[in-house]
């Protein structure tokens, strides 16, 4: 009987849990959510699961995810926490094999879970992948920058984080 409950278990257990931290981000959610769940070229073909960690909104986003996607797992903050400790939130009741900590404005296109899944299932050493992020018109974005120093982190409060500024230290990073 344990066997056959673990086996039940396993076979209910997503591949993937996507975790998405928001707050006041109405006007991504729907394409998001959209793209993962309704749009048949980009809906994954395996089972996932979806949580939304909602970060105290007042914008009406955790109203519109519960009529528009129920299949959506919904947390929501009683109090505001930070980003990656609303992320923790998220994957410690995730089930899946894989975690996709994911952005509220991002938009999934045909076929990429799929290919993330693939790599990690046909590479056993490796424990972390990040898909290649493109803007609207495809070009890519550039979502990686260097380690922070207390120098950059000095010039950084300088120029109050405008990554434009006139600064070699800032470009740098």
């Amino acid at each position: 009987m344990d066997s056959e409950n673990e086996y039940m278990k396993m076979m209910d257990q997503p591949l993937v849990s996507v975790v998405t931290v928001g707050m006041n981000h109405f006007r991504f959610i729907r394409d998001l959510y959209f793209s993962l769940f309704k749009d048949d070229s980009t809906k994954p073909n395996f089972h996932f699961e979806a949580i939304y960690v909602d970060n105290c909104s007042n914008d009406g986003t955790v109203e519109f995810i519960k009529d528009e996607f129920p299949e959506v797992k919904i947390i929501e903050n009683q109090m505001l926490c930070g980003f990656g400790e609303n992320n923790n939130i998220g994957v410690r009741i995730s089930r899946g094999k894989y975690v996709a900590i994911v952005n509220p404005d991002i938009v999934f296109l045909p076929g990429c879970l799929e290919q993330l899944i693939n790599y990690m299932e046909q590479n056993d050493r490796v424990g972390i992948v990040a898909p290649q992020l493109l803007n609207c018109d495809k070009s890519i974005q550039y979502s990686a920058r260097r380690f922070i120093t207390l120098k950059l982190l000095f010039w950084r409060l300088l120029t109050r984080a405008n990554d434009k500024a006139a600064n070699g230290a800032v470009a740098y990073y």
